[in-house]
């Protein structure tokens, strides 16, 4: 099984490129980069290489290496509390398993995204407070939800 795929990492290095808003030129120099150093195989550069990208992309050198697909333990913590509190605000009926596990992956991918945005503060009270406000929208659009399946059904 092959791990590395050139082609692969350069897609999705050009693709973040393009959510950020950047040119993969940009990105070079911002890391400090030779401008072919994209185009070399993937074999030929450094961890250190791959670090200085990961960090313009803002992203984990994982990510940089296509092994996305990792839970950050932290994150995932801050987002189930913030799932059982959203729980919490729910009518009773609907307090089970699958808005749980629905609520903390909602969570989870906005901080991650606000992470990847380098919108994520490291400030605990601050911090607490956007996840708050994510629990509480959350809580909102479930509410606007029971109201438009009431009124659908009258």
């Amino acid at each position: 099984m092959e791990f590395w795929s050139e082609e692969a990492f350069q897609q999705r290095v050009v693709a973040r490129c393009r959510e950020l808003g950047i040119t993969p030129s940009k990105l070079l120099a911002e890391a400090g980069l030779g401008h072919d150093t994209l185009k070399r195989n993937v074999g030929s550069r450094s961890l250190q290489t791959l670090e200085k990208i990961a960090v313009v992309l803002r992203w984990s050198l994982a990510e940089v290496m296509g092994f996305n697909d990792r839970i950050d333990r932290e994150l995932s913590a801050e987002a189930f509390a913030a799932a059982e509190r959203v729980l919490a605000g729910l009518p009773r009926a609907e307090q089970n398993r699958e808005n749980l596990v629905a609520a903390h992956a909602w969570i989870y991918d906005l901080l991650v995204q606000r992470r990847r945005e380098g919108r994520l503060t490291d400030d605990p009270t601050a911090r607490r407070e956007i996840v708050r406000a994510y629990e509480e929208m959350l809580v909102a659009s479930w509410g606007e939800a029971r109201a438009a399946a009431a009124s659908g059904k009258e």
